[in-house]
């Protein structure tokens, strides 16, 4: 399968960018018109987002640009493949208003990033580990050889990666070392994992991000690659967010997670439909 994705991301390349594009979109119209559990889930998080009813025109809207956005940036995974990270890590203009990474690199006791499904999240990590080793944590599907291709696209930027229920120890010991570690954030955990408010609303979210702060103690840096009209990127970091240590474990974890959240609520303000969140966010 492997070989078939290298030979498929070649014959991509050929395709006209607007023709990739202008399909991608028709794709995502589609899906979001004959997926009802897309759709309705897609409606039911913008909702919240937007604090607005269900029903109303503008909520259906943003969501169904949501799903179109998302198919665009699937539609960009091959291009991103077969470009090389430098050139990546020159076409994305980086934005730090606060300064808030140049004094952790300066540390050099390694970094933690967070980010979420969010505009490009590839471009976010090509571009990040142009600066520093990276590691991140990979979504896992029950296809291995998925799995794989998700771990070539990436190592093909320079990061590496763990699968979602492995073992966090390379990630403790890349960060002894210096290295960053990536996470997303936003994946509901209906009854498991940490409760934090998130748009006014509360729901639970893995703790894996609080736990892996409080325990190298080190600061949480939020940011996000957002997808420009001209299909360029910027990268920005828009908070950081320190470890705490008085009280309980659990209470440093769930105030790290928090944080967290309230700054990539920010984010995602910027954009509501580059936010890719199909699945229910809010139970209520």
């Amino acid at each position: 399968m492997l070989i078939l994705f290298e030979l498929a991301s070649r014959i991509y390349g050929y395709i006209p960018g607007i023709l990739k594009t202008a399909t991608a979109r028709l794709v995502g119209r589609v899906v979001f018109r004959l997926n009802a559990r897309v759709r309705r889930n897609t409606i039911a998080n913008m909702s919240v987002v937007l604090g607005l009813p269900p029903q109303e025109a503008r909520v259906r809207e943003v969501a169904r640009r949501s799903v179109m956005e998302y198919a665009e940036y699937a539609a960009s995974v091959p291009d991103f493949y077969r470009t090389s990270p430098k050139e990546i890590a020159e076409d994305i203009t980086y934005v730090d208003p606060d300064e808030i990474l140049a004094p952790v690199l300066a540390q050099g006791r390694g970094a933690v990033f967070a980010t979420g499904h969010f505009g490009n999240w590839d471009i976010a990590g090509a571009r990040m580990a142009s600066m520093m080793p990276l590691w991140v944590v990979q979504e896992s599907f029950d296809d291995s050889r998925i799995n794989e291709i998700l771990k070539r696209i990436r190592e093909s930027k320079n990061m590496k990666s763990v699968l979602i229920g492995d073992s966090f120890l390379p990630l403790f010991r890349g960060l002894l070392r210096g290295d960053a570690v990536g996470l997303m954030i936003d994946r509901p955990t209906p009854g498991e994992g940490v409760e934090i408010e998130f748009f006014g609303r509360r729901t639970m979210v893995p703790d894996g991000i609080g736990r892996l702060a409080v325990r190298a103690g080190l600061p949480v840096l939020v940011g996000a690659a957002l997808r420009e009209r001209d299909g360029r990127h910027t990268l920005f970091a828009l908070g950081r967010v320190d470890v705490d240590l008085s009280g309980t474990d659990e209470d440093c974890v769930q105030r790290v997670i928090q944080g967290v959240f309230h700054r990539f609520e920010k984010i995602i303000r910027m954009a509501p439909e580059q936010w890719y969140m199909f699945r229910k966010m809010w139970n209520s």
